[in-house]
């Protein structure tokens, strides 16, 4: 069973994943839906945990990873983050 887990943006109310890497460190948010254009490979864990890494510019990702690009809006280019929702308060379809 995958769950899609997501989170919001507060100011554009787009759909973002926020990736951790396999140790658990935060990764920039992602735009919900794969971007061929992104630079990061995500996937989701069988415990339904986004995970992901950083490409090189020739770099596929390597299945079942897909390529996310970053979520990049106007507040988060101004103010990382701050008013982005985090995953506590992802909701969960």
């Amino acid at each position: 069973m995958v769950i899609t887990t997501y989170a919001e943006c507060g100011k554009c109310h787009t759909r973002v994943i926020y990736p951790e890497t396999p140790t658990g460190q935060r990764l920039p948010p992602v735009n919900f839906w794969p971007d061929p254009a992104g630079d990061m490979a995500v996937w989701q864990s069988d415990t339904g945990t986004w995970l992901g890494r950083f490409l090189a510019a020739d770099e596929a990702p390597s299945v079942p990873a897909k390529r996310f690009g970053r979520h990049e809006c106007q507040v988060t280019a101004e103010l990382p983050g701050a008013l982005l929702l985090w995953p506590s308060q992802a909701r969960h379809h």
